[in-house]
């Protein structure tokens, strides 16, 4: 790992910028091959190359599988590439504990055109957002199955139903919003 992390051996530590420091800090952690690592939002502040670097040596470190890391960021695009499951957090509580790919296979948003003048009647109990908006009803529902959209379609006054996939970014950001929201 110090190959991969460059670090210059005659520097002292104080004279590290804070990249090496982070680099350092990585590799101290591990020295002693640790069964479980807690990162808390460990790329925050990093430039782009050392965000990079310090991705593949967190990277190399589980693909050896010795080491169950605890990652903690809300750069989910860093989450995306590096967890198998993820815990999202609302208010300090856990929300939904769920591999990522499962979770994203699961959520999806629904989009649908209600009728002039009407409200939605009958609401998915796995909706985990929602919003209406003049004509337009949005849905984030958790464990979707395409019954459902069958069943919005025929207990709902709606002109059509739409169904589309979920970035782990949308689905973080409707499950810690979480609340119906109506205009």
């Amino acid at each position: 790992m110090e190959d991969l992390f460059e670090l210059d051996r005659r520097k002292k530590v104080k004279q590290l910028s804070k990249g090496m420091t982070v680099k350092l800090a990585l590799m101290l952690a591990v020295a002693h091959r640790p069964k479980l690592l807690v990162l808390d939002e460990p790329t925050s502040g990093l430039d782009p190359i050392v965000h990079e670097d310090f991705l593949d040596g967190v990277l190399r470190l589980i693909c050896k599988g010795d080491t169950t890391v605890l990652f903690s960021s809300h750069n989910l695009s860093d989450v995306r590439r590096l967890a198998d499951s993820v815990c999202i957090l609302r208010d300090g509580k856990i929300i939904v504990q769920r591999g990522i790919e499962e979770l994203l296979s699961s959520a999806k948003r629904v989009r649908a055109v209600l009728t002039d003048g009407h409200l939605p009647r009958w609401v998915p109990e796995q909706t985990v957002w929602q919003r209406v908006q003049r004509r337009e009803w949005l849905l984030t529902i958790d464990d979707f199955r395409d019954e459902i959209a069958e069943r919005i379609k025929a207990e709902n006054p709606v002109e059509s139903v739409e169904v589309f996939d979920l970035n782990l970014n949308d689905v973080f950001r409707d499950y810690v919003k979480g609340e119906t929201v109506s205009q």
